[in-house]
């Protein structure tokens, strides 16, 4: 991998990210290291579940009647 990666982002995504820069007073590199590490994070976490899922309904684990209603209840 290269010391410097370069991204090309669409005109409305790169108005954006200069909007967030400006407003923090920061460069946009620096807004969009963040962003990118912020979804890296969130994507590490989400894999991670995901695998735990997987090898929990490999395991026979299955959430019961019960627990998916208790799910539901508190979602509505």
């Amino acid at each position: 991998m290269a010391d410097r990666d370069s991204l090309t982002l669409d005109a409305a995504l790169a108005e954006r990210l200069a909007a967030a820069a400006d407003a923090r007073g920061k460069s946009t590199e620096a807004v969009a290291a963040e962003a990118i590490a912020a979804y890296l994070d969130w994507d590490d976490d989400f894999r991670a579940a995901v695998s735990r899922g997987v090898a929990e309904a490999d395991a026979g684990h299955f959430a019961s009647d019960h627990e998916i209603a208790h799910v539901f209840r508190k979602r509505t």
